[in-house]
């Protein structure tokens, strides 16, 4: 875990700057994690195996911004509908990782702890990203 925290502590300190995640794990972290980066106004790709989580990930990243927006926007109605849209377009859903690595910063892995599926999905993602994507 040391080394993937020092992966995670230079790309957060590169003079390069991040615009596109791609998360990897439709749960509950990786339905988290990409409604923050989207939040904060990056472009992020969340990958699951599974239609089906992608499509629960997205309902609850949607139901999710919808309490942001309403604490945040109390009355203002209009600009809670236009954060939520904005932070929406910003994701998009796919069931491959190899080509969501393509042309991405930065790629999280939020998948199950099996240490053999793991090394399986690194070798295929490393393969396809670019030399200057951080994989963690």
């Amino acid at each position: 875990m040391l080394a993937g925290k020092s992966v995670l502590a230079r790309a957060m300190t590169s003079s390069r700057s991040i615009s596109h995640v791609t998360v990897i794990g439709g749960g509950l972290m990786g339905s988290g994690i990409t409604q923050v980066a989207a939040q904060t106004g990056h472009h992020v790709t969340l990958v699951d195996l599974d239609e089906g989580v992608l499509a629960a990930s997205t309902t609850r990243i949607s139901s999710s911004l919808s309490r942001v927006a309403r604490k945040r926007y109390h009355d203002d109605k209009e600009a809670a509908n236009r954060f939520i849209e904005t932070t929406m377009s910003a994701i998009s859903t796919t069931t491959s990782a190899g080509e969501a690595v393509k042309n991405t910063d930065l790629v999280i892995e939020l998948i199950v702890e099996n240490m053999a599926v793991k090394h399986k999905l690194f070798k295929r993602t490393g393969s396809n990203s670019t030399t200057e994507c951080y994989l963690h």
